[in-house]
């Protein structure tokens, strides 16, 4: 059996559906310390914990720190009941934003330099894991890209779908600065892939903790994604300011593919597709 935090968010809702009967859902509002998750991972006789819960990024100053200590802690509570199993794989869902600015392709020794709160968190989430893996709880590290698609409810997510609901509302799309900026668009489905061949390869070398970027390897920039939605729905480019804290680069797709056998399936026409049919169903 496989335990899921996090179960019922975006990325967490399809992980379930792909994994049917095996999966555990893990409300962490529920945990109120590491021997109750260590109580529900034993009772279902989990033997996998897929950890995705964490806060979302917050634009803006904020409140980065706590953020940064959210994000933390909840990895703790896992890490500290995993620890306490005879056998568990750890899988935690980062982000390749535990990268600097200036780092164009992200790969698995890629160095961490977040500049967030949302990254600092996942690179001190990362570190947690890491401390306590052992051969018989191996952990895995997946840093994602942009991950875009449909929520099972019908919303859509990531940049594309922000585009998309601009175009449909506003006639505009809002390309912040001159839209150079690359990115790395990954669909939802090819996330849950990733995680699924994980659980399936788990690392067995001494230490047992590998680090796998997850994303197509395939950039296009910021303006070009733009200009495919505008040219789908009918409406007009409108630069806005730059955002100092966008992350541009492309992913190494040499690790997943060599140690779980991984790539991603989906291409970015795909994805412009399905999200502007979900805005203009009214998803």
């Amino acid at each position: 059996m496989i335990g899921v935090t996090g179960s019922t968010g975006f990325i967490g809702a399809h992980l379930m559906q792909q994994l049917g009967e095996s999966a555990v859902p893990v409300d962490m509002h529920d945990i109120v310390d590491s021997s109750e998750l260590e109580r529900v991972l034993r009772t279902h006789g989990c033997s996998s914990l897929v950890h995705l819960a964490s806060p979302l990024p917050k634009q803006g100053s904020g409140d980065q720190g706590g953020l940064e200590q959210e994000i933390v802690g909840l990895t703790e509570l896992c890490v500290e009941a995993v620890a306490r199993l005879e056998h568990c794989h750890l899988v935690l869902l980062s982000s390749v934003r535990v990268h600097p600015n200036g780092c164009t392709v992200f790969t698995s020794d890629a160095p961490v330099q977040p500049i967030d709160g949302y990254g600092k968190g996942k690179a001190s989430a990362e570190l947690v894991c890491a401390s306590a893996a052992d051969d018989m709880h191996p952990v895995t590290v997946l840093r994602p890209t942009s991950v875009q698609g449909v929520s099972l409810d019908g919303d859509v997510r990531g940049l594309i779908g922000v585009f998309a609901e601009q175009a449909v509302l506003d006639g505009e799309v809002r390309v912040m600065g001159d839209g150079s900026s690359t990115k790395d668009m990954l669909h939802v489905s090819d996330v849950v892939a990733a995680i699924v061949a994980a659980l399936d390869a788990p690392p067995t070398q001494v230490g047992a903790v590998r680090v796998l970027p997850i994303g197509s390897g395939d950039g296009i920039s910021v303006l070009e994604l733009g200009q495919g939605v505008a040219a789908r729905i009918g409406a007009v480019i409108r630069h806005i300011d730059a955002d100092p804290d966008d992350l541009s680069g492309v992913v190494d797709v040499g690790p997943a593919l060599t140690q779980i056998g991984w790539r991603a399936q989906t291409n970015v026409e795909d994805i412009i597709e399905e999200i502007v049919v979900a805005v203009g169903s009214g998803g």
